[in-house]
């Protein structure tokens, strides 16, 4: 007997379309409880996350609602973006680029703006907590992408847009969508 999970072919007509829609209502349901729990534990003073983490457990609910459609489709990570680079010593290069030009835009397009229009001054009270406390900031500095930016990038990018071609065409107007 073949236990092998069988790949779910893309329905075509009005099908893909419902199954699309179903795929993103069951994500927007995942995040809702996340929220929620959110939400209710903050109010009932059981845990807060605090400015920094603020809809982390929402972003989170999403990511499981997306790993559970994934499988429950037949589907693989690769799906999702999730894709060995083919030439993986540049990996390093592109993370120390990205950091290069964000490090850059953070310290020269504000002062560049503010040659042309006023700007308030930074606010950076939400921080507080971070502030001469060594554990909290590496905690965040690994947490954060592992908490917000991947699960985001696999809900937005590698699922959402996908499901949103799939209803709306994956020609010009389904991409400007």
């Amino acid at each position: 007997m073949n236990t092998a999970v069988i790949k779910e072919e893309a329905p075509t007509g009005s099908t893909h379309i419902f199954h699309a829609l179903i795929d993103i209502g069951i994500i927007v349901l995942f995040s809702v409880i996340g929220f929620g729990i959110e939400f209710g534990a903050k109010s009932a003073g059981i845990f807060s996350l605090g400015d920094l983490g603020s809809g982390l457990l929402g972003v989170m609910g999403g990511l499981i609602g997306v790993l559970f459609v994934t499988k429950r489709r037949g589907l693989s990570y690769a799906d999702l973006g999730f894709k060995r680079p083919e030439r993986l010593w540049t990996v390093p290069i592109w993370v120390i680029g990205i950091f290069v030009v964000y490090a850059v835009a953070q310290a020269v397009v504000p002062g560049v703006l503010s040659l042309f229009i006023d700007l308030p001054a930074p606010d950076f009270s939400k921080y507080d907590s971070v502030y001469q406390n060594l554990p909290l900031a590496l905690l965040l500095l690994v947490g954060l992408p592992l908490t917000a930016s991947i699960p985001e990038e696999m809900i937005y990018r590698g699922f959402l847009m996908d499901r949103l071609l799939r209803i709306f065409g994956k020609g010009t107007s389904g991409t400007v969508v």
